[in-house]
Protein backbone atom coordinates (compact mmCIF):
# COMPACT_ATOMS: atom_id res chain seq x y z
CA UNK A 1 0.00 0.00 0.00
CA UNK A 2 1.37 3.37 -0.96
CA UNK A 3 2.10 5.90 1.75
CA UNK A 4 -0.66 8.46 2.02
CA UNK A 5 0.53 11.94 2.95
CA UNK A 6 -2.03 13.30 5.35
CA UNK A 7 -0.07 15.56 7.64
CA UNK A 8 -1.14 16.84 11.01
CA UNK A 9 -1.05 20.42 12.23
CA UNK A 10 0.30 22.12 9.11
CA UNK A 11 -0.38 25.84 9.02
CA UNK A 12 -0.80 27.96 5.93
CA UNK A 13 2.63 29.39 5.47
CA UNK A 14 4.59 31.61 3.19
CA UNK A 15 8.31 31.38 2.77
CA UNK A 16 9.93 31.98 6.11
CA UNK A 17 13.32 33.63 6.44
CA UNK A 18 15.30 33.04 9.63
CA UNK A 19 18.41 35.06 10.40
CA UNK A 20 20.74 35.91 13.23
CA UNK A 21 22.81 38.98 12.46
CA UNK A 22 25.50 38.80 15.09
CA UNK A 23 23.93 40.73 17.96
CA UNK A 24 21.77 43.59 16.73
CA UNK A 25 19.51 45.23 19.30
CA UNK A 26 16.22 46.81 18.17
CA UNK A 27 14.96 49.50 20.54
CA UNK A 28 12.08 51.94 20.50
CA UNK A 29 13.04 55.49 19.63
CA UNK A 30 11.34 58.74 18.80
CA UNK A 31 13.99 59.76 16.28
CA UNK A 32 13.02 60.28 12.69
CA UNK A 33 14.93 58.92 9.70
CA UNK A 34 17.75 61.10 8.42
CA UNK A 35 19.52 61.04 5.09
CA UNK A 36 22.16 58.36 4.68
CA UNK A 37 25.53 59.16 3.25
CA UNK A 38 26.53 57.60 -0.04
CA UNK A 39 29.52 55.80 1.50
CA UNK A 40 28.64 54.91 5.09
CA UNK A 41 31.11 53.75 7.69
CA UNK A 42 31.07 49.98 8.04
CA UNK A 43 31.73 47.73 11.03
CA UNK A 44 31.96 44.00 10.33
CA UNK A 45 30.05 44.68 7.14
CA UNK A 46 27.23 46.65 8.80
CA UNK A 47 26.56 50.16 7.50
CA UNK A 48 26.54 52.61 10.40
CA UNK A 49 26.98 56.35 10.78
CA UNK A 50 27.24 58.99 13.44
CA UNK A 51 23.67 58.52 14.72
CA UNK A 52 22.99 56.51 17.83
CA UNK A 53 20.11 54.14 18.60
CA UNK A 54 18.76 53.78 22.11
CA UNK A 55 18.19 55.72 25.28
CA UNK A 56 18.00 55.49 29.08
CA UNK A 57 21.73 54.93 29.37
CA UNK A 58 22.02 52.45 26.50
CA UNK A 59 23.03 53.80 23.11
CA UNK A 60 24.65 52.05 20.15
CA UNK A 61 25.66 52.93 16.57
CA UNK A 62 22.54 53.02 14.42
CA UNK A 63 22.52 50.36 11.70
CA UNK A 64 21.32 51.72 8.38
CA UNK A 65 18.47 49.37 7.68
CA UNK A 66 14.76 50.08 7.30
CA UNK A 67 12.74 49.63 10.49
CA UNK A 68 9.13 50.10 11.54
CA UNK A 69 8.42 53.70 12.45
CA UNK A 70 9.39 54.34 16.07
CA UNK A 71 12.13 51.70 16.10
CA UNK A 72 15.78 51.54 15.15
CA UNK A 73 18.51 48.88 15.22
CA UNK A 74 21.72 49.45 17.12
CA UNK A 75 24.88 47.43 16.65
CA UNK A 76 25.86 46.09 20.09
CA UNK A 77 28.48 43.49 19.13
CA UNK A 78 30.05 42.24 15.92
CA UNK A 79 32.96 40.21 14.62
CA UNK A 80 35.31 43.03 15.57
CA UNK A 81 34.34 42.46 19.22
CA UNK A 82 35.26 38.77 19.05
CA UNK A 83 32.03 37.12 17.91
CA UNK A 84 32.59 34.16 15.59
CA UNK A 85 29.36 32.20 15.03
CA UNK A 86 26.68 33.34 17.53
CA UNK A 87 23.59 31.18 17.69
CA UNK A 88 21.41 32.15 20.69
CA UNK A 89 21.04 34.90 23.28
CA UNK A 90 19.08 35.09 26.54
CA UNK A 91 18.83 37.69 29.31
CA UNK A 92 19.83 36.64 32.81
CA UNK A 93 16.73 36.90 35.04
CA UNK A 94 16.88 39.90 37.36
CA UNK A 95 19.95 41.34 35.64
CA UNK A 96 20.76 43.45 32.60
CA UNK A 97 23.47 41.10 31.31
CA UNK A 98 22.93 38.50 28.61
CA UNK A 99 24.39 35.07 27.84
CA UNK A 100 25.35 34.35 24.23
CA UNK A 101 26.12 30.99 22.63
CA UNK A 102 28.94 31.24 20.09
CA UNK A 103 29.35 27.91 18.30
CA UNK A 104 32.66 28.91 16.73
CA UNK A 105 31.89 27.23 13.41
CA UNK A 106 31.26 23.84 11.86
CA UNK A 107 33.57 20.87 12.47
CA UNK A 108 35.01 22.51 15.57
CA UNK A 109 35.04 21.94 19.31
CA UNK A 110 35.83 25.47 20.47
CA UNK A 111 32.30 26.74 21.12
CA UNK A 112 31.83 29.24 23.92
CA UNK A 113 29.33 30.80 26.28
CA UNK A 114 29.82 34.55 26.49
CA UNK A 115 28.63 37.17 28.96
CA UNK A 116 27.39 40.43 27.44
CA UNK A 117 27.23 43.58 29.55
CA UNK A 118 25.53 46.18 27.33
CA UNK A 119 26.39 48.95 29.80
CA UNK A 120 30.14 48.39 29.42
CA UNK A 121 32.25 50.53 27.14
CA UNK A 122 32.66 49.52 23.50
CA UNK A 123 35.31 46.83 23.19
CA UNK A 124 34.76 45.67 26.78
CA UNK A 125 31.21 44.34 26.64
CA UNK A 126 32.06 40.68 26.04
CA UNK A 127 33.59 38.12 28.39
CA UNK A 128 34.20 34.40 27.89
CA UNK A 129 32.65 32.36 30.70
CA UNK A 130 32.82 28.77 29.35
CA UNK A 131 35.05 27.52 26.51
CA UNK A 132 35.83 24.35 24.53
CA UNK A 133 32.21 23.30 24.01
CA UNK A 134 31.26 21.03 21.11
CA UNK A 135 28.45 22.51 19.00
CA UNK A 136 26.73 24.59 21.69
CA UNK A 137 23.46 26.02 20.44
CA UNK A 138 20.39 26.45 22.65
CA UNK A 139 19.73 28.74 25.60
CA UNK A 140 16.68 28.93 27.85
CA UNK A 141 15.61 29.95 31.35
CA UNK A 142 14.28 27.19 33.60
CA UNK A 143 11.60 27.32 36.27
CA UNK A 144 14.40 27.88 38.79
CA UNK A 145 15.38 31.07 36.86
CA UNK A 146 18.76 29.56 36.01
CA UNK A 147 20.39 29.65 32.57
CA UNK A 148 20.31 26.38 30.63
CA UNK A 149 22.42 25.65 27.54
CA UNK A 150 23.00 22.75 25.14
CA UNK A 151 25.81 21.03 23.31
CA UNK A 152 25.23 18.45 20.58
CA UNK A 153 24.78 15.73 23.23
CA UNK A 154 23.86 17.42 26.52
CA UNK A 155 21.73 20.03 28.26
CA UNK A 156 23.22 21.72 31.30
CA UNK A 157 22.69 24.69 33.60
CA UNK A 158 25.15 27.27 34.83
CA UNK A 159 25.48 30.37 36.96
CA UNK A 160 26.93 32.83 34.42
CA UNK A 161 27.64 35.48 37.09
CA UNK A 162 29.65 33.19 39.37
CA UNK A 163 33.34 33.85 39.87
CA UNK A 164 34.08 30.62 38.02
CA UNK A 165 31.04 29.73 35.87
CA UNK A 166 32.61 26.45 34.68
CA UNK A 167 32.53 25.15 38.24
CA UNK A 168 28.75 25.63 38.36
CA UNK A 169 27.95 23.38 35.35
CA UNK A 170 25.29 20.79 36.16
CA UNK A 171 24.31 18.36 33.40
CA UNK A 172 20.62 17.45 33.44
CA UNK A 173 20.34 15.49 30.15
CA UNK A 174 23.17 13.55 28.51
CA UNK A 175 23.90 11.08 25.74
CA UNK A 176 21.61 12.68 23.16
CA UNK A 177 22.16 11.68 19.50
CA UNK A 178 24.94 14.04 18.43
CA UNK A 179 27.45 14.48 15.65
CA UNK A 180 28.57 10.83 15.62
CA UNK A 181 25.75 8.30 15.68
CA UNK A 182 24.85 4.75 14.68
CA UNK A 183 21.50 4.29 12.93
CA UNK A 184 19.11 1.42 13.81
CA UNK A 185 20.30 -0.49 10.73
CA UNK A 186 23.92 -0.30 11.93
CA UNK A 187 25.01 2.51 9.60
CA UNK A 188 27.60 4.72 11.27
CA UNK A 189 27.37 8.47 10.71
CA UNK A 190 30.55 10.42 11.44
CA UNK A 191 28.94 13.85 11.00
CA UNK A 192 25.18 14.04 11.41
CA UNK A 193 23.63 16.78 9.30
CA UNK A 194 21.41 18.16 12.07
CA UNK A 195 22.99 17.66 15.48
CA UNK A 196 22.28 21.08 17.03
CA UNK A 197 20.03 20.92 20.09
CA UNK A 198 17.44 23.66 20.25
CA UNK A 199 15.20 23.23 23.31
CA UNK A 200 12.46 24.97 25.29
CA UNK A 201 10.69 24.66 28.64
CA UNK A 202 6.95 24.73 29.20
CA UNK A 203 5.37 26.15 32.36
CA UNK A 204 5.47 22.75 34.11
CA UNK A 205 9.24 22.50 33.65
CA UNK A 206 9.18 19.86 30.91
CA UNK A 207 11.93 20.18 28.28
CA UNK A 208 11.23 19.72 24.57
CA UNK A 209 14.39 18.98 22.57
CA UNK A 210 15.03 19.01 18.83
CA UNK A 211 16.55 15.71 17.69
CA UNK A 212 17.38 16.51 14.08
CA UNK A 213 17.62 14.04 11.22
CA UNK A 214 20.98 12.60 10.23
CA UNK A 215 20.53 13.64 6.58
CA UNK A 216 18.51 15.91 4.35
CA UNK A 217 16.09 13.32 2.98
CA UNK A 218 17.02 9.79 4.19
CA UNK A 219 17.29 8.67 0.57
CA UNK A 220 19.34 5.51 0.07
CA UNK A 221 20.09 3.41 -3.00
CA UNK A 222 16.86 2.88 -5.00
CA UNK A 223 14.43 1.28 -4.98
CA UNK A 224 13.45 2.38 -1.46
CA UNK A 225 11.01 -0.15 -0.07
CA UNK A 226 11.27 0.36 3.69
CA UNK A 227 10.52 3.32 5.99
CA UNK A 228 13.42 5.56 6.99
CA UNK A 229 15.03 3.63 9.84
CA UNK A 230 16.45 6.77 11.45
CA UNK A 231 12.95 8.12 12.09
CA UNK A 232 11.51 4.92 13.52
CA UNK A 233 11.82 2.98 16.77
CA UNK A 234 12.08 4.08 20.38
CA UNK A 235 14.80 6.72 19.85
CA UNK A 236 13.95 8.31 16.49
CA UNK A 237 15.76 11.15 14.83
CA UNK A 238 13.74 13.88 13.09
CA UNK A 239 11.66 14.14 16.24
CA UNK A 240 10.93 16.22 19.32
CA UNK A 241 11.82 14.45 22.54
CA UNK A 242 10.18 15.50 25.81
CA UNK A 243 11.81 15.06 29.22
CA UNK A 244 9.77 15.34 32.43
CA UNK A 245 11.22 16.69 35.69
CA UNK A 246 10.21 15.61 39.20
CA UNK A 247 7.26 17.32 40.90
CA UNK A 248 9.43 20.30 41.84
CA UNK A 249 9.73 21.18 38.13
CA UNK A 250 13.54 21.26 38.40
CA UNK A 251 15.74 18.52 36.93
CA UNK A 252 18.39 17.01 39.22
CA UNK A 253 22.06 17.19 38.31
CA UNK A 254 23.38 13.99 36.73
CA UNK A 255 26.64 12.14 37.26
CA UNK A 256 28.20 10.60 34.12
CA UNK A 257 26.60 7.16 34.61
CA UNK A 258 23.18 8.34 35.78
CA UNK A 259 20.13 7.66 33.60
CA UNK A 260 18.32 10.53 31.95
CA UNK A 261 14.98 11.81 33.26
CA UNK A 262 11.78 10.14 31.96
CA UNK A 263 11.44 10.65 28.20
CA UNK A 264 8.66 10.52 25.63
CA UNK A 265 8.69 10.94 21.86
CA UNK A 266 6.40 13.94 21.56
CA UNK A 267 6.29 14.26 17.74
CA UNK A 268 7.98 12.71 14.69
CA UNK A 269 8.62 13.49 11.05
CA UNK A 270 10.28 16.86 11.72
CA UNK A 271 13.59 17.13 9.90
CA UNK A 272 15.21 19.80 12.06
CA UNK A 273 13.29 21.90 14.60
CA UNK A 274 15.38 25.04 14.78
CA UNK A 275 12.44 27.10 16.06
CA UNK A 276 10.24 25.97 18.95
CA UNK A 277 7.80 28.07 20.97
CA UNK A 278 5.03 27.39 23.47
CA UNK A 279 2.32 29.70 24.77
CA UNK A 280 2.80 30.67 28.42
CA UNK A 281 -0.36 28.67 29.29
CA UNK A 282 0.59 25.53 27.34
CA UNK A 283 -0.15 22.60 27.94
CA UNK A 284 -3.64 23.86 28.82
CA UNK A 285 -6.15 22.94 26.11
CA UNK A 286 -6.28 25.37 23.22
CA UNK A 287 -2.81 26.90 23.73
CA UNK A 288 -0.22 26.45 21.03
CA UNK A 289 3.06 24.61 20.69
CA UNK A 290 4.62 25.84 17.43
CA UNK A 291 7.60 24.55 15.47
CA UNK A 292 9.56 26.00 12.56
CA UNK A 293 10.53 23.24 10.13
CA UNK A 294 13.48 23.34 7.76
CA UNK A 295 11.94 21.24 4.99
CA UNK A 296 13.99 18.86 2.81
CA UNK A 297 15.95 20.24 -0.12
CA UNK A 298 14.90 19.72 -3.75
CA UNK A 299 16.57 20.85 -7.01
CA UNK A 300 14.08 23.72 -7.20
CA UNK A 301 15.31 26.25 -4.63
CA UNK A 302 11.74 27.47 -4.08
CA UNK A 303 10.32 24.02 -3.33
CA UNK A 304 9.30 22.87 -0.84
CA UNK A 305 8.20 25.69 1.43
CA UNK A 306 9.51 25.97 4.93
CA UNK A 307 6.84 25.21 7.52
CA UNK A 308 5.30 26.44 10.73
CA UNK A 309 3.59 23.49 12.41
CA UNK A 310 1.13 23.34 15.30
CA UNK A 311 2.59 20.44 17.26
CA UNK A 312 0.31 17.81 18.75
CA UNK A 313 1.47 14.96 20.92
CA UNK A 314 1.99 11.67 19.12
CA UNK A 315 1.61 13.02 15.57
CA UNK A 316 3.86 12.45 12.53
CA UNK A 317 4.59 15.53 10.38
CA UNK A 318 5.78 13.89 7.18
CA UNK A 319 9.57 13.84 6.91
CA UNK A 320 10.94 12.21 4.78
CA UNK A 321 7.84 10.79 3.13
CA UNK A 322 5.98 14.03 2.42
CA UNK A 323 6.52 17.76 2.09
CA UNK A 324 4.30 20.84 1.92
CA UNK A 325 0.70 20.06 2.90
CA UNK A 326 0.32 16.70 1.14
CA UNK A 327 3.00 16.22 -1.54
CA UNK A 328 4.52 12.74 -1.50
CA UNK A 329 8.28 12.42 -1.93
CA UNK A 330 8.79 10.59 -5.25
CA UNK A 331 11.52 8.38 -3.80
CA UNK A 332 9.21 7.01 -1.09
CA UNK A 333 6.08 6.31 -3.14
CA UNK A 334 6.46 2.54 -2.85
CA UNK A 335 7.24 2.53 0.87
CA UNK A 336 4.55 0.67 2.86
CA UNK A 337 2.39 2.73 5.20
CA UNK A 338 4.34 2.95 8.48
CA UNK A 339 2.71 2.07 11.76
CA UNK A 340 1.08 5.20 13.30
CA UNK A 341 3.34 6.97 15.74
CA UNK A 342 3.14 5.93 19.36
CA UNK A 343 4.25 7.93 22.38
CA UNK A 344 7.34 6.04 23.46
CA UNK A 345 8.56 6.29 27.04
CA UNK A 346 12.00 5.33 28.25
Amino acid sequence: MNLECSLHGKLNRTRVVYYFTLVVLAVATAWGRSAWTAEPERKSGYAIGSEQCGGRGLSFPKVKIDMKKGFCAGLVLSEEDGLRFPRSIVQIPGHEQFVIVDMGGWNRTDGRLLLLDPHAAEGRRLKEIITNLEYPFGLAIGLDKKVYASTHETIFRIDPLAGNPSSTIETIIQGLPGRRITLPDGTRITESSHSLKHFIFDRTGRIFVNIGSHSDDCITKPPITKPCAAGEGTSPLAAIWMFTPPSSGVFPALSPNDPNPPREIYARGLRNSMALAVHSRFPDAGYAFLQGENARDLPDIFTPNEEINAIEKGKHYGWPYCFDLSSASPKFKIVPQPVPSQNVRS
